[in-house]
């Protein structure tokens, strides 16, 4: 058990400082799996939440706009739009991300995330 914890740390740390990570979160109690990518594209950060894409300080397709960053290995998305405000905390190395809903009273929704392979 101690050793696929280690072999899983040490694959969420490789996908975190190779091109980025790629996802597959949950809500706890929830069987609806997100896929979420976060990479550097053309000298900026990319945020993908299944078929949304985010660049960073471009406006996506739902007309709002992300500040994406990563700093110590954890990667902060700050979005905004004219009707939702958000914080979202990926860290790779524990295998959650956290989504603070700035616009609905600050509610903060965990999800536990394990690694997904790309389509081939």
């Amino acid at each position: 058990m101690k050793l696929s914890v280690l072999l899983l740390g040490i694959l969420f740390s490789f996908n975190a400082h190779a091109k980025g990570v790629r996802l597959v979160c949950a809500e706890a109690n929830s069987s609806t799996n997100l896929l979420i990518q976060v990479h550097h594209h053309k000298q900026q950060w990319v945020y993908q939440i299944d078929e949304l894409v985010m660049r960073n300080g471009k406006t996506d397709a739902l007309g709002g706009v992300a500040q994406i960053s990563k700093n110590n290995g954890i990667y902060t998305i700050n979005y905004k739009s004219n009707t939702s405000e958000s914080k979202t905390l990926i860290n790779p190395k524990t295998g959650t991300m956290t989504v603070q809903d700035l616009a609905d009273g600050n509610k903060i929704t965990e999800y536990q995330c394990r690694p997904s392979n790309p389509k081939k």
